[in-house]
């Protein structure tokens, strides 16, 4: 059988990272969802300073490249991709996982260009649905108002896939983003 995979490399250093990438890989394991990356299995080396996550490789990259290499996306490429990931953050939501970093480059493409989430490593689960986290992360731009005051929410993600719908759109560095978000 040929598969492909990728590792996650995780250099270990204290034991909060063990912690933070076991977490890492069981909430990709709870989801079984097209549109949100699979933990296949996990190992550590035998010093147990590397931990790995192993996942199905995606040929055709992150989002962020596929629109630099794509500018003049249609509107139904993009309606096509937001949907999918609209669904993603469903699928993580229906187990109360909240991603917390989403943007471009944490979204990766499928051989059909079918919008995987990836990089859960700041994604938590919520006690219930109206729990929240204090301890927030992930890229600025892509960060919801409430992100930014220090209590994420479900409905934080959504403001984030806003931000990725945005990006899409404007096929633009990140300059209009900031326009949007800071006047």
């Amino acid at each position: 059988m040929n598969c492909d995979a990728a590792i996650k490399i995780i250099m270990i250093k204290s034991e909060n990272e063990i912690e933070k990438s076991v977490m890492e890989a069981g909430l990709m394991q709870q989801i079984n969802s097209q549109f949100v990356l699979k933990c296949t299995c996990t190992f550590a080396n035998q010093s147990g300073s590397q931990f790995f996550i192993v996942m199905p490789f995606l040929r055709n990259g992150n989002l962020a490249d596929f629109i630099k290499n794509n500018p003049s996306l249609t509107t139904e490429e993009i309606a096509e991709l937001f949907e999918g990931i609209l669904y993603g953050i469903i699928d993580m939501h229906a187990h109360n996982i909240l991603h917390n970093d989403l943007k471009l480059d944490n979204i990766l493409l499928s051989n059909d260009l079918t919008p995987v989430i990836g990089d859960l490593g700041l994604s938590r689960k919520l006690i219930n649905e109206k729990s929240y986290l204090k301890d927030v992360g992930g890229a600025i731009l892509y960060s919801s108002p409430e992100s930014m005051f220090g209590k994420a929410v479900k409905e934080s993600d959504y403001f984030s896939a806003g931000m990725i719908l945005l990006a899409m759109c404007c096929s633009d560095d990140g300059e209009i983003m900031m326009k949007c978000k800071y006047g």
